[in-house]
């Protein structure tokens, strides 16, 4: 544009330059995917809009670096406290499912509780893993006779942490 219309384009008011600039700017965005990802994480929306306000406000790199910081404390945030869940059993769904997130369609075993816990088990969330599972047991009541651990999502175990508790 520059080598062979830059004569031309000396005609064309600022403005219009102005609004191209910024329907390309607004083509950039995606708004459809984020409402998208803000049904599932909207921790990850405002992480998005934050890397956009801060590449507008401090640049392309600061903004960027910004970006990665707030990421890397959102792994170690998620690593340290992961999530976990008592299972049961949902009507029409094979497996064991969250009975929090399928609410009264979930039915729990007497007796029994199945524990999830969703990150690796390391030493810096040890006491977090005890601290849930006996929460999770005594939430079973007197009744509770098995304390079943699905360890399918630990994918890893640090054993300088669950090690602590071994007598």
């Amino acid at each position: 544009m520059l080598l062979f219309f830059t004569e031309p384009l000396r005609y064309v008011p600022v403005a219009a330059l102005g609004a191209v600039l910024v329907f390309a700017a607004f083509s950039l965005s995606d708004v459809g995917t984020l409402r998208e990802i803000w049904k599932y994480d909207r921790l990850e929306v405002g992480l998005s809009l934050i890397t956009t306000l801060g590449v507008v406000a401090v640049g392309a790199i600061n903004g960027i670096l910004i970006a990665v910081a707030l990421a890397l404390a959102r792994f170690v945030r998620q690593a340290a406290r992961p999530r976990d869940e008592v299972l049961g059993k949902v009507d029409g769904l094979p497996g064991f499912h969250s009975i929090e997130r399928h609410g009264p369609a979930a039915k729990t075993f007497p007796g029994l509780v199945l524990f999830r816990f969703n990150g690796p088990l390391t030493f810096f969330n040890s006491d977090y893993f005890k601290q849930r599972a006996l929460a999770a047991a005594d939430a079973a009541g007197k009744g509770l006779r098995w304390f079943v651990i699905d360890a399918i999502p630990i994918s890893d175990i640090d054993m300088n942490g669950p090690m602590r508790y071994v007598t």
